[in-house]
């Protein structure tokens, strides 16, 4: 008898399983995301750290001015130490001689101060540029007065106390603005005890074994001199001067932009108002120089 054919359909089926279970096997291996061996990148010297803690420490030193330190002057240094940390008055004239940058911790405000010389930049040693130095001299005391500016006179006359500048004028009267911004300004370019009051000022002495920063040598003590006169640039003076109904000057306008800046809001104001009020200040249209006028308050602000 002939062997029986084979069974087409057993094969086929048997075939079909193993078909099947190598599919199902290769169908695991689907989707699963094999992990791969890997090092981390792990450099020698990261840096980073180390240059965001030399920027911050550029930022809180303290610039050599030309004056002395107020650690310098006892009746500024007893009232600096004196004062609770978080007192507001403190807050303020950091603010004012530091502006709002760099953040700095209570404690480091105190110190900052005492260490404070002078806006007025220290005096390059040898021979230098007049002209240059007193251009150098103009953009600081600008900058100042435009932050007194802002202030109004009860602001400064706390300032004022803080520093221990004199504010009484002849007869004991008390000074106006004007005369504020100048002697809080003349201190502040320049520390020196006897431009303050207060029985420290002229009781107390601090012995001084150093170099001023201009590389003169200062005396072993701290003697009151006579207060400077030095008038203080008005960084309104212009717009106070401008005929009304005429073409403002382009520092006339730039002078209008920096208090415009500081009256309004600025997230609230419009271009549309800032043209009126420039041509209702100055009695003149002022709306073909928009853009001028745009170009300015953006770099006020």
């Amino acid at each position: 008898m002939p062997p029986a054919p084979p069974n087409k359909k057993a094969k086929t089926a048997a075939g079909t399983s193993e078909e099947k279970t190598s599919t199902e096997e290769k169908g695991a291996d689907v989707g699963k995301r094999k992990r791969r061996e890997s090092t981390g990148y792990q450099p020698e010297d990261f840096t980073m750290a180390s240059e965001r803690s030399a920027m911050a420490a550029k930022e809180t030193k303290v610039p050599p001015g030309r004056g002395f330190k107020l650690r310098d002057i006892p009746v500024i240094k007893a009232g600096i130490e004196k004062i609770p940390a978080n007192h507001e008055d403190l807050v303020s004239a950091y603010t004012f001689v530091f502006g709002p940058r760099p953040k700095v911790t209570k404690k480091e405000m105190k110190e900052r101060l005492l260490e404070f010389n002078g806006y007025l930049p220290a005096l390059p040693k040898g021979k230098y540029d007049d002209d240059e130095m007193d251009r150098e001299e103009d953009k600081y005391e600008a900058r100042y007065a435009t932050r007194a500016y802002k202030l109004n006179i009860a602001q400064l006359r706390k300032l004022c106390d803080f520093f221990h500048v004199d504010v009484k004028g002849e007869g004991k009267k008390p000074l106006n603005k004007d005369e504020t911004v100048e002697k809080l300004l003349d201190f502040l370019g320049e520390p020196d005890v006897g431009l303050t009051v207060g029985e420290s000022s002229s009781t107390e002495v601090v012995k001084v074994n150093k170099k001023k920063p201009n590389g003169k040598k200062t005396s072993t003590d701290l003697k009151p001199k006579p207060a400077k006169k030095k008038k203080v640039a008005d960084p309104f003076e212009a717009i106070k001067n401008h005929p009304k109904g005429e073409k403002p000057s382009d520092k006339a306008l730039r002078q209008w932009a920096k208090a415009y800046v500081v009256c309004f809001d600025m997230d609230q104001a419009t271009t549309k108002h800032a043209i009126l009020t420039a041509s209702d200040k100055f009695g003149v249209d002022l709306a073909p120089q928009k853009a001028k006028i745009k170009d300015m308050l953006a770099e006020e602000m």
